[in-house]
């Protein structure tokens, strides 16, 4: 393809260096753009979840990026409970940048891709003006649309924002069940599927990775990586260092606990917490670590952190809700019901049962090379019909 061939707009109301599962796979998508040497531009805001910034402009080969700046760190988790008023926090702005935008270079752009419901919408709007093709991609399974009254305003604006995309990419097959449910054409839908960086993410070394990370070589070592915020089971897992001594629990990342985390470490002295870690070098995290422990306490989408964890060699623990169990099965992990009492109990057994866990080790690797290799990239790629 020629970089004057076709242009491609994608609206995402977060991006790196914002931490998070869907800010990673905007990550890799960006490096696929880019090495397709497609004319892309990314409207974005400035870190919403983490204190980070960048450029408000920055140029990466074929690709150019435009951070907003808005009303900043904090307030996006303060809003999390409250879907509405984050819509109508994140919605206007972004929406005002992206008009200007396509009136300016509509004839330019041939697709644009929305990342999540807030975007939906956007590009459903813009659309209407501008004609363009649009692809929607939902990273969440929401669970609660089956409980909907249809005849109420919120399926129903959810049925016309996604009807009206020319293609509606879900990240697991739960949440294209559901949104056919809402009245969606199902020929209008489809999948698509995370990948990673197979040379990047592999098994090291564990004695020199737990080395580097600070973690005592004799003991059982269980980690978490994502946003400190409750729903992801932040407070479970300190419970069950509390209960655990003899175990070590490794946390990485940031977030509303962060202070409550750093606080508590101190006086178990088997938690680990050195705040933020860096994607590259999560492979160390990962390796150092005996299982991952994924305890979501809500419709998790499909956690990206799994199947780095598994390129890494790593067995997870996870809650079987939303898209976890479409990401992973019983040959690499245990899926476990919500709560705290499953969460400890699957510990305690790849604690004690090291041939379980020894059988689970073996299988990871290979799981992840044969599902989430790069060349996930084509159904997204395919979605745009972009000129060849």
């Amino acid at each position: 393809m020629k970089p004057t061939d076709s242009r491609l707009l994608v609206v995402s109301q977060c991006f790196a260096p914002n931490v998070g599962g869907v800010e990673t796979h905007l990550t890799d998508l960006t490096k696929q753009i880019r090495d397709r040497n497609l004319p892309t531009t990314i409207l974005t805001y400035q870190p919403l979840v983490t204190k980070a910034r960048a450029p408000l402009r920055e140029i990466d080969g074929s690709v150019t990026i435009y951070r907003l700046p808005w009303i900043g760190f904090g307030l996006f988790n303060k809003l999390e409970p409250y879907p509405a008023l984050q819509f109508l926090y994140l919605f206007p702005v972004l929406f005002i940048a992206a008009f200007f935008y396509m009136l300016f270079k509509s004839p330019c752009i041939s697709a644009i891709h929305a990342h999540g419901m807030v975007c939906a919408a956007i590009v459903h709007y813009l659309k209407k003006v501008f004609g363009t093709r649009t692809v929607i991609s939902i990273h969440a399974v929401y669970g609660w649309l089956y409980k909907l009254d249809d005849k109420s305003i919120l399926p129903r604006f959810l049925k016309k924002i996604l009807s009206s995309a020319d293609k509606v990419l879900c990240l697991a097959e739960r949440s294209r069940e559901e949104i056919i449910a809402l009245g969606v054409p199902p020929e209008n839908t489809g999948t698509f599927t995370y990948w990673i960086d197979l040379n990047v993410f592999r098994k090291m070394d564990t004695a020199e990775c737990r080395k580097k990370v600070g973690i005592p070589a004799d003991k059982f070592t269980v980690l978490f990586v994502g946003r400190l915020i409750d729903v992801k089971g932040v407070s479970l897992l300190i419970d069950a260092a509390k209960e655990m001594p003899d175990i070590n629990f490794v946390f990485a990342g940031d977030g509303p606990l962060a202070a409550k985390l750093a606080g508590i470490k101190t006086k178990t002295g088997n938690i680990i917490y050195n705040g933020k870690v860096n994607n590259t070098d999560l492979p160390s995290f990962y390796s150092a670590a005996d299982v991952l422990c994924v305890p979501s306490q809500y419709e998790e989408g499909f956690g990206r952190i799994i199947i780095e964890a598994l390129a890494c060699g790593c067995p997870v623990i996870a809650t079987n809700r939303g898209g976890i169990p479409e990401a992973m099965d019983s040959t690499v992990g245990i899926l476990i019901e919500q709560g705290y009492a499953p969460l400890r109990e699957a510990i305690a057994e790849l604690k004690t049962n090291r041939a379980r866990l020894s059988a689970m080790k073996a299988n990871t690797r290979k799981f992840a090379e044969q599902r989430y290799s790069s060349r996930n990239v084509e159904k997204i790629v395919e979605a745009y019909r972009l000129t060849n």
